[in-house]
């Protein structure tokens, strides 16, 4: 369901602010942990999916986060890291399921890749200097 895009924009957004702590750990955890979450309340399949989505892209992020150093934004790293969830999800989806008709579903992963990039980026431009605020930003940034 649409909503459910939106709420993985703000899980996604969890798993990137524990990355940019530099604590790949922590933020790999959050994304096995909501995939077990999903697998909890909307079985196996859910689980899946959230949990190859979260990994890839937190592993992108970082990936960025190492060659980018300190070029990289807020808004690139949310834009690469909703695109490759929604990739980690087809590329899972994909193996479930052979029919050539999911391929018809990647214009829609894309879309909506993007759309929650940008969502998570606006939230990160509001939450990162509230928590600089509170004294966090020698572990976020």
């Amino acid at each position: 369901a649409a909503w459910s895009i939106f709420l993985t924009a703000t899980l996604t957004t969890s798993a990137l602010l524990a990355s940019f702590a530099s604590i790949a750990a922590f933020a790999f955890l959050i994304a096995v942990l909501k995939g077990l979450f999903a697998a909890l309340t909307r079985g196996v399949t859910a689980g899946l999916l959230s949990t190859a989505g979260g990994l890839l892209s937190i592993f992108i992020m970082l990936v960025l986060k190492y060659f980018l150093k300190d070029k990289g934004t807020y808004f690139v790293y949310s834009m690469f890291g909703a695109l490759a969830h929604n990739m980690g999800q087809f590329i899972v989806i994909s193996i479930l399921y052979t029919s050539i008709g999911i391929v018809y579903y990647l214009p829609v992963l894309i879309v909506a890749g993007i759309v929650a990039g940008m969502i998570t980026a606006v939230l990160l431009n509001y939450i990162m200097p509230a928590l600089n605020a509170l004294g966090l930003e020698k572990g976020i940034e």
